[in-house]
């Protein structure tokens, strides 16, 4: 036997990298559900069948692989209380100018088994008395059984989930909604913390008007854009509660160097720094100030930077 010791974390993030698989990207003429509300820029090219110039990182791939590691803990809970239905069946609706198609993560519904207390054994310590007590509650609140609904699960980080506690956020509603309204039943959006394992879950009915409304206009946007030789660039900057905010949709952005940028980082430092001199000449203009010298060039940058002259912008 050897007597070296080893390392477990660079074998095991060794392993990771190596399970990461570039998917090709082949035409296709649907929308998939989690798209909805995304970068028109990114869905018109993987629509189309280009390759991404800036693939999700590992880090990113790593989220994901996490994100399916709470996925399965809610999964066998559903398994074990006998309430699991369906699982990443395909949902299609063409109600509108494009098929949209997505993987319900979960259909659940029916009676609920009375567990035995060694159901959960094989659970991490703490979480089995957890997923115990979440079926034996449920059993003695609805003694008749539940009805079918969607569970869509999203995890993410306690910061986020500090936001989404609030207000979950639009395009996973309209997630959901998708295969609500195709489906005729009602929904959970449930976002579970990765740091603490909190909860919260928002309802989803299948003709919310709001929704309904939001949910074709994207659909039809998407099919408009389609016609075009080339798409619009998403805005560098956005604006939320009157302040200046970096656009996710294009620090994240599949073909991050049609913008300029090599890095998410690069995109996110430049736009920040930005957006926090923009916010100051709102704020001096809210208080009625004069603008100075300062000011005013951080206006000349903001024009420069949202209209793309990058060489420009760097040199401000």
């Amino acid at each position: 036997m050897s007597n070296n010791s080893f390392s477990l974390a660079s074998v095991w993030n060794e392993s990771l990298s190596a399970g990461r698989v570039e998917r090709e990207m082949i035409p296709r003429s649907h929308i998939w559900a989690s798209e909805i509300l995304g970068s028109y820029y990114d869905r018109y090219y993987k629509m189309k069948g280009r390759q991404p110039t800036t693939p999700p990182n590992l880090r990113s791939q790593r989220k994901f692989a996490a994100g399916n590691l709470t996925e399965f803990l809610v999964k066998q809970i559903l398994v074990r209380a006998g309430l699991l239905k369906e699982t990443q069946t395909h949902i299609s609706n063409i109600e509108f100018a494009l098929e949209v198609t997505g993987k319900l993560d979960f259909l659940a519904g029916g009676e609920i088994k009375d567990i035995n207390e060694d159901a959960f054994d094989d659970f991490p310590e703490g979480f089995d008395t957890v997923a115990s007590s979440v079926v034996s509650q449920l059993r003695e609140l609805h003694p008749e059984g539940l009805r079918d609904q969607i569970l869509e699960i999203k995890s993410c980080s306690g910061m986020m989930f500090n936001l989404y506690e609030k207000q979950p956020a639009i395009h996973h509603m309209l997630q959901l909604f998708h295969y609500a309204h195709t489906m005729r039943l009602s929904g959970l959006l449930v976002y579970i913390s990765r740091d603490d394992l909190r909860l919260q879950e928002w309802m989803v009915m299948p003709d919310t008007p709001k929704l309904l409304e939001l949910y074709r206009k994207d659909v039809e946007r998407m099919a408009e854009i389609l016609t075009m030789d080339i798409p619009p660039l998403e805005p560098r900057l956005t604006m939320l509660n009157d302040r200046f905010k970096k656009n996710w949709q294009v620090e994240y952005s599949n073909y991050l160097s049609d913008y300029g940028y090599d890095l998410p980082s690069d995109y996110a430092d430049a736009a920040s720094k930005l957006c926090g001199r923009l916010n100051r000449v709102l704020k001096r203009r809210a208080e009625g100030k004069e603008l100075t010298v300062k000011n005013m060039d951080a206006i000349d940058a903001g024009i420069m930077f949202c209209s793309g002259y990058k060489e420009q912008y760097d040199q401000i």
